[in-house]
């Protein structure tokens, strides 16, 4: 498994669960959602990279909250 996945899943982790308190007794319940792309191919253009990144993190706000999504493919969270 790439570093870049274990270490998205890492923060996902560290972050998950936790509350904010705001002024006024209220609070904020964190999530996390993270899109991510890896390729080992240097010639990819950045662009192509960016837009895969970006349909990685859509697919996880769709799946729902606290998803780690690389390239398509959701990790089990």
């Amino acid at each position: 498994m790439p570093v870049c996945i274990i270490k998205a899943e890492a923060i996902r982790r560290a972050v998950v669960g936790h509350t904010l308190m705001l002024e006024g007794g209220r609070s904020i319940h964190l999530t996390v959602r993270i899109g991510m792309i890896y390729t080992e191919d240097p010639d990819t253009p950045f662009e192509q990279l960016y837009r895969q990144a970006d349909e990685a993190l859509y697919i996880s706000k769709t799946n729902g909250k606290n998803k780690v999504t690389v390239g398509g493919h959701s990790s089990v969270s």
